[in-house]
This record gives C-alpha cells, structure tokens and sequence, in this order.
C-alpha cells in the first residue's frame, strides 16, 4: 500500500505532498510546512549523508534508495538538479525505483519542467500546484497494483 508522497526542491522546500488514506481522495499539499515533512527532509538528508561517507569508492557512489522501519518504508529518488522524490509504503514493498523514475521522467519533466507557465525553481512558500501533474501522479499511483 502507498500512503504518500513528498516532492522536495534543490532548495529543501517541500512543495508537494499527496497523501492517501484509502478512505477518501486524501489530501494535496496540506502538509508541506508541517514538522513532518520538514522532519523527512532531514530523516532524508542525513542518511545520505552518512551512507555516501560509508562509501569508499568515488567511482561507485554509495546511494540510498529506501530505507524501512517496522511500520513503512520510504523510497527515495534524486534528480541531478536536486529535486527529491519521496514515496511512502507499506514495509512489504521493496523496490519502487522505476515508478519514482516515471514520476520524475514521463510526469514531471512533461507537466512542469516543459511547461512554460509553470515554476521549475519555487521560491520559499510556494507549491506545485499544476493541475497537470497532480492529475497524472494521481492517476498514475492510483493504477499501480502495490496502492490498494
């Protein structure tokens, strides 16, 4: 099961979330200033921090791509200007590299980088709010098999 999803910027921003409470829609952008989102982004950028320093060998980076707890697991994708991609599930879930690759290649770069209307740098405070991305994350997360 997939609970959320949290977009951060280079900037450390987050802006988006998405949650799914699989009772109703959930929620959009309703948590992007809240302690947790600012708590994941730090959760986040320590652990990257400390498993590069674990790797030796600068030919072959050591990347974090998810972590567990006993309760969820988070998979994580970083693009090469530094936007992060969060995807919270179910522990049972091991690898959703290539959804998060999709989310970032064929949603994101389509609906928000090659759309002139739409920001790619946020400022501080400000949110996605392109209609276009939320409606195919949306439908996208909501066709896989490991949502339900």
């Amino acid at each position: 099961m997939i609970h959320s999803f949290y977009l951060f910027d280079r900037h450390c921003n987050c802006i988006y979330t998405r949650e799914w409470n699989h009772r109703d829609d959930g929620s959009v952008n309703k948590s992007n200033d809240s302690d947790a989102a600012k708590l994941l982004f730090g959760l986040v950028y320590s652990l990257k921090n400390i498993s590069t320093k674990l790797g030796s060998s600068e030919t072959a980076p050591n990347l974090l791509k998810s972590f567990a707890t006993m309760k969820y697991r988070i998979h994580l994708y970083e693009t090469a200007s530094g936007l992060r991609f969060c995807l919270i599930s179910d522990v049972g879930l091991d690898n959703l590299q290539p959804v998060l690759h999709h989310l970032y290649t064929d949603i994101y770069i389509r609906t928000v980088v090659q759309n002139c209307l739409s920001p790619v740098d946020f400022q501080v405070g400000e949110k996605l709010s392109n209609s276009n991305f939320i409606i195919e994350l949306d439908s996208f997360i909501q066709s896989l098999s490991v949502f339900a």
